[in-house]
């Protein structure tokens, strides 16, 4: 895994220095190696940097920018390739030669040979920039799920791009300011979804799109080449129980083995859930040398898991690393939180998941992760309750479904309390957050013309009402810019399948934004390479044409990875309740961080800020400090951002 970044400057102010350090912001990503190469032409500069984490040939060979013999072509790449030696052999056959053994010429000389089709062929998780100087072209790939990442700003004739953003600080003529659009969808989701980035003039690629800039013209071209949402479009095939698990079983066989091919030791998270069980069986299962398996825990048992992944890992055989972390160890990693995210994040299991990668980078370099089951299998309560509320609300006739709508809006949010505590609706509403979010929520279903259009709504974490008072008029959009992202992202509903629809729009929205960003600054922060096998494309295009009644059966989510778990270990030793990757900070933030709270709450630091209510704000954190009643969502995503503001903004 790696870092690279660099600039287009039809300006001509760049130079040497700023690449270096531009690229020196990524060492993190890369501390192996790293390279640089500036090409001075009469109309631009193009400047390419790479930091190196040497995974697969680790020699001097695979240094990048690396080139083509005719040296018309170069590349910078960051990710895995994982099926590069079939695909090299292939190239081979046809008299294509080969000076090194890593996955980065594959991609170059793929490409050069077959162009951008060459994408096609590529298994694994992807970023990477190649330059071809005859046609005076760049261009940008971002794998299929969007594992990797990749920023660009274009502005006033200067094209940055990069791993992580924290590059762009380095060169003097990026203009950082922030979005208000970004800033809104931030607040409603805990992160900037895609296209978007919390900057202006700056964005991520899409997963499945490539762009290529046209040096000649200063043309930008953005093509898809993948979608999830394309999949799941297609007829469901309708199969029985037993054909899709010997369907399934060598697939997800195959996605497990690929990643771990590696010149260096590998491990696998380890948290004692279906999903990384699973993973870690398969590995196991015919392995002589025992897997290496990393887990952490807590003291507190409402939040604690790491006692059954060990005990799966003694069923299992793994040579087992386990660390019980306190609250210190989370306030290290806090205090990190806007170097890491360089944007303002606010899932807070991004906490643990960095500690997990601390803990497997002092024994290995490349760790497997398990993210993806419940996004491609039903893994959630959402998948089943939500559609069983919307069935049930959606059949109010119009026009007194609008009617019920208005007369919400005038519901104290005391009614709501008093409601969301009868037993019968306590067990139907709970994923819909606080009472003024069920208020909402209700509302949207109410008053949406189908199933697509409030799912966006129930997206949210803090909802639009809250939004109107969180923040102050200037910076309070109301351009629907998350809807227009997120229209994008839904499959057809021609199909009558609900629970895939939603899935299909969690791959393409939440599974990209939020669980790969996560997972890739947490690792990379530590010099650990995280693959994702659930994450094999292969898997989506299988699953998406699965009828959403071999994931979900009687209520039970994730029925057929479950169903094929017990073919690697005993049902009574898998089968509980999911609690998810999660600490109490609700609790240590208050306990701990008194100091912290108050610094970036402060009311004159709101007020001279100015992008915030600070009646609101402010009288908002004195409740929790008091613990009285509160969202805290609304606490821990303003915090997590006026970190980042301090950061990278005061």
């Amino acid at each position: 895994m790696c870092g690279l970044t660099g600039f287009i400057d039809f300006n001509k102010n760049s130079n040497n220095l700023i690449l270096s350090n531009m690229v020196s912001q990524l060492k993190h990503r890369g501390p192996d190696d790293n390279g640089c190469e500036l090409w001075e032409l009469n109309e631009f500069q193009v400047g390419f940097a790479h930091a190196r984490l040497s995974i697969i040939d680790l020699s001097q060979l695979g240094h990048q920018p690396m080139f083509d013999e005719t040296g018309k072509y170069s590349i910078i790449f960051n990710g895995e390739i994982y099926n590069f030696k079939e695909i090299k052999k292939e190239l081979d056959k046809k008299g294509i030669k080969f000076k090194s053994n890593s996955d980065t010429e594959v991609v170059l000389k793929a490409f050069i040979h077959l162009g951008v089709e060459a994408v096609h062929s590529f298994i694994g998780m992807f970023a990477f920039v190649i330059y071809d100087m005859e046609s005076s072209k760049i261009y940008f790939f971002r794998d299929r799920a969007g594992v990797k990442p990749l920023y660009y700003y274009w502005q006033n004739d200067l094209f940055l791009f990069g791993s992580e953003l924290k590059s762009f600080h380095q060169h003097p003529n990026f203009k950082k300011k922030i979005d208000p659009i970004s800033l809104n969808n931030y607040l409603k989701l805990g992160y900037v979804p895609t296209p978007n980035s919390i900057f202006r003039n700056t964005y991520k690629l899409t997963q499945g799109h490539y762009l290529i800039f046209n040096l000649k013209t200063k043309e930008i071209k953005e093509e898809k080449y993948w979608s999830a949402i394309d999949f799941y479009n297609k007829p469901k095939r309708e199969l029985s129980l037993e054909s899709a698990l010997n369907e399934l079983d060598p697939l997800l066989k195959s996605a497990c083995e690929y990643r771990m091919v590696a010149d260096v030791p590998v491990g696998v998270f380890l948290s004692g859930g279906y999903d990384s069980t699973l993973i870690a069986a398969i590995l196991q299962k015919d392995s002589t040398k025992k897997l290496n398996t990393f887990t952490i825990g807590f003291q507190d048992q409402k939040y604690n898991e790491a006692h059954f992944a060990k005990e799966t890992a003694k069923y299992l055989g793994t040579n087992h690393t386990e660390l019980y972390c306190s609250f210190n160890d989370v306030l290290n990693i806090i205090e990190k939180l806007p170097t890491i995210y360089d944007e303002p994040f606010a899932d807070s299991s991004a906490l643990p998941t960095t500690l997990v990668s601390n803990l497997a980078s002092k024994e290995v370099k490349v760790a497997l992760s398990a993210d993806g089951g419940d996004e491609l299998f039903a893994g959630y309560d959402k998948y089943v309750k939500f559609p069983d509320i919307y069935n049930k609300l959606s059949k109010i006739p119009y026009p007194l479904n609008n009617v019920f709508a208005k007369i919400l809006t005038h519901f104290p949010s005391s009614t709501f309390e008093k409601l969301s505590n009868i037993d019968f609706l306590k067990k139907h509403i709970s994923n819909f957050g606080n009472n003024n979010s069920l208020n909402f929520k209700t509302r949207s279903i109410l008053k949406s013309k189908n199933f697509s259009e409030c799912l966006i709504d129930y997206s949210k974490s803090i909802v639009d009402d809250d939004i109107d008072l969180i923040l102050n008029k200037e910076y309070l959009d109301k351009s629907d810019n998350l809807e227009t992202i997120y229209a994008n992202n839904l499959a057809d509903e021609s199909f009558n399948d609900n629970i895939n629809l939603m899935l299909a729009f969690d791959y393409s929205t939440i599974m990209m934004d939020d669980f790969c960003t996560k997972v890739d600054r947490a690792s990379m922060s530590q010099g650990l390479e995280a693959r994702e096998p659930l994450l094999d494309h292969r898997l989506l295009e299988w699953s998406a044409e699965v009828s959403s009644s071999l994931k979900v059966k009687d209520g039970v989510q994730k029925h057929i990875l479950r169903e094929l778990t017990y073919k690697y270990v005993p049902k009574e030793l898998i089968d509980r309740p999911k609690k998810g990757f999660e600490i109490p900070i609700k609790f240590w933030l208050r306990e701990h961080m008194p100091e912290e709270l108050e610094r970036l709450f402060d009311k004159k630091f709101l007020e001279e800020q100015g992008i915030f209510n600070s009646d609101y704000v402010y009288s908002k954190y004195l409740k929790y400090i008091k613990n009285e009643n509160v969202d805290f969502r609304q606490i821990w995503y303003i915090f997590v951002f006026q970190q980042w503001y301090k950061k990278w903004m005061d």
